[in-house]
């Protein structure tokens, strides 16, 4: 039995991110091959002033661990997929991971095949940065990025590499989730001012003008539909805690917040709504493959290509779906291939 090790976002609290690898999971289950996961991101440095050296000295440890359990994996795996998610990306975190991956694919498995599949790609690549993404993909026996945006910068980023860029959706599109019945409700998502200000689409001087524009946004969207704030993970709960709290301040009355346990909860939440205003693709995603209408925050590279493609009229979800299951299919055969 052939072995795939499918690496990305798995140690995160994020909704959007164990969806991601719920699809993956799904898309690649074949009698013929045993399926592996790994976290992208290898533990981060941690700042010599703030921990004592005993806890420095356990995190340290615990990436010692972990990648030793990384080798220990790739040394066994006959494919290693890179995919979904925003995984080719030129700041420090996500470009050293996949740096340092590839180079333990390199120095265990020579034999091994590898993939990007369904992965968006944003930011700008220095020339350092775009000389070791060509080292290391010019090896690859597949390419498939999520959007045509993605696929354009890596083309140009890799314009010697002889691995054609394809395009596939985002995994998260082949998921089937049950349609319910919905109520006269809109779902508004909010995130943190820092990760509207790093992405630099949308900057806001403080916390007060953010909130200020998210209640623009809804007074535009908004009908007679109850409102009730979501989030895709803590960072953002904590965040919409403070925005309905000041909202309640400025007269408006929401539904008090849901507590979601798990991406199952998240989904059926998302599947009672009306109307889905959310800068998180994937919340999007789910609310085009229940049949929501949707607008999507634009606050970022990654949305205005989610934009681009899939927020209109004739989005054809079954083509959408039958293209990312015939890109799965192609990597199985490429891995099943002696």
């Amino acid at each position: 039995m052939k072995q795939i090790l499918i690496i990305n976002r798995m140690n995160t609290d994020n909704f959007g991110d164990r969806i991601i690898t719920k699809s993956m999971t799904n898309l690649f289950n074949d009698k013929n091959i045993r399926v592996k996961h790994a976290d992208y991101i290898f533990s981060p440095e941690i700042p010599f002033e703030k921990y004592s050296w005993t806890k420095r000295a356990t995190r340290y440890l615990k990436k010692i661990v972990y990648k030793l359990f990384c080798i220990k994996e790739v040394s066994k795996s006959d494919a290693v997929i890179f995919g979904g998610g925003e995984l080719i990306a030129s700041n420090g975190i996500f470009f050293s991971s996949f740096i340092q991956w590839n180079k333990i694919i390199k120095a265990v498995n020579k034999n091994c095949k590898c993939f990007l599949f369904s992965v968006g790609v944003t930011g700008d690549f220095s020339e350092k940065q775009k000389g070791k993404l060509n080292q290391y993909l010019m090896d690859y026996k597949g390419i498939y990025v999520r959007d045509f945006g993605s696929q354009k910068k890596l083309s140009d980023l890799t314009n010697e590499n002889p691995t054609k860029v394809d395009f596939t959706p985002d995994c998260v599109f082949s998921l089937c989730c049950e349609q319910t019945k919905s109520e006269d409700k809109l779902l508004l998502g909010i995130t943190s001012l820092f990760r509207h200000n790093k992405q630099k689409k949308i900057k806001f001087d403080t916390e007060t003008d953010l909130f200020d524009w998210y209640l623009l946004k809804l007074n535009e969207m908004r009908t007679n539909e109850t409102v009730e704030v979501i989030y895709n993970d803590n960072q953002d709960k904590k965040i919409a805690k403070q925005f309905i709290k000041y909202a309640h301040s400025k007269g408006y009355k929401f539904r008090k917040l849901v507590e979601i346990k798990d991406e199952e909860q998240f989904i059926k939440l998302l599947s009672t709504a009306k109307k889905i205003i959310s800068p998180r693709m994937h919340a999007c995603i789910l609310g085009i493959i229940l049949g929501k209408e949707v607008v999507p925050v634009i606050f970022s590279e990654k949305m205005y290509n989610f934009q681009q493609m899939y927020c209109n009229k004739h989005t054809d979800l079954t083509s959408i779906a039958s293209n990312i299951n015939e890109s799965a299919e192609d990597i199985i055969t490429k891995v099943l291939k002696d």
